[in-house]
């Protein structure tokens, strides 16, 4: 289900509230990019100060909100009233539609956040911004975030080299 809440794009679920990021958010952002999971995974951002992460936030997910409508989306765990990692979409210049992506501090991995969190922001994206086809891609090496995407229901189509990184790039049509 989504709603707006005192002004702030929220998606709610059982478990999560997911909104745009904001400058406040700055803190949480230092702390996940800076996460050896994120480092391995999706790569070292460069975010050594809390100037970085606002920057980071303004230059990633701000820019995104005003040039393609969607971005990365702030999870929430209700029960704490705290962040605990992103999920949301990303335009890539090599694909033709959007990419899910999703993080979460280590600490709240194994509980199936990601997957309520994903599963809610691909409804929301279908209903919302008609995005019928989507694109995941991780490090084919990071066994959990290939499992998720195959939960979402995305097929594998092929590795890729990107940056000297090896991609696993999945796809899916929503009907």
């Amino acid at each position: 289900m989504w709603l707006y809440k005192k002004g702030k794009f929220m998606i709610e679920t059982p478990r999560l509230l997911i909104r745009k990021f904001e400058l406040t958010d700055d803190e949480f952002i230092y702390q996940l990019v800076n996460t050896s999971a994120w480092i391995e995974n999706i790569g070292d951002k460069k975010v050594r100060s809390l100037q970085d992460a606002a920057n980071y936030i303004k230059t990633g997910p701000l820019a995104s909100y005003r040039e393609n409508g969607y971005g990365a989306w702030l999870v929430e765990l209700k029960s704490a009233n705290a962040p605990i990692g992103l999920c949301g979409f990303f335009k890539r210049d090599y694909l033709d539609s959007a990419d899910i992506g999703y993080a979460l501090l280590p600490d709240f991995w194994g509980n199936g956040y990601a997957l309520e969190a994903a599963e809610a922001c691909m409804e929301f994206a279908k209903m919302e911004y008609d995005l019928y086809r989507l694109y995941g891609i991780c490090n084919p090496k990071n066994k959990a975030s290939v499992r998720l995407l195959q939960k979402l229901g995305l097929g594998f189509v092929k590795n890729f080299m990107d940056d000297d990184k090896e991609i696993a790039l999945y796809k899916k049509e929503n009907q």
